[in-house]
């Protein structure tokens, strides 16, 4: 039941907070190494949880507000932020406010999935 110092799959970030909790706790998270997340499975999970949002976060159907209100629960939390895609183009500086924890930002400007409309 020990914790691997080698990268792999991190639990996933949707889904049930105390079945993250379980992956955590039982060894199934090995990418994240447990001791670079001060023994804590909540550290991995919302920065994993945030990353997510972020990337498939749609301004049309939601409000940015609730999107901060949401952020607002977990900040505490979230040292770290690394993302690749920000499809929508918000402005990045009103999460950061927000995570007053936060001490890494890494960001990729891109986009891995490009949506395709068949016409």
């Amino acid at each position: 039941m020990g914790y691997d110092d080698d990268e792999s799959e991190p639990a996933p970030a949707s889904g049930d907070v105390g079945a993250a909790a379980a992956v955590y706790r039982g060894g199934g998270c090995s990418r994240c190494k447990i001791l670079a997340h001060v023994l804590t499975w909540k550290q991995p999970y919302f920065e994993t949880l945030l990353q997510k949002r972020l990337e498939a976060f749609d301004p049309s159907p939601e409000s940015m507000a609730d999107l901060i209100e949401e952020v607002e629960t977990y900040h505490d939390y979230v040292f770290t932020l690394h993302f690749e895609q920000l499809p929508s183009h918000i402005g990045i500086h009103r999460v950061c406010v927000v995570l007053l924890n936060l001490t890494r930002l890494d960001i990729s400007y891109g986009i891995n999935r490009i949506p395709c409309s068949s016409g």
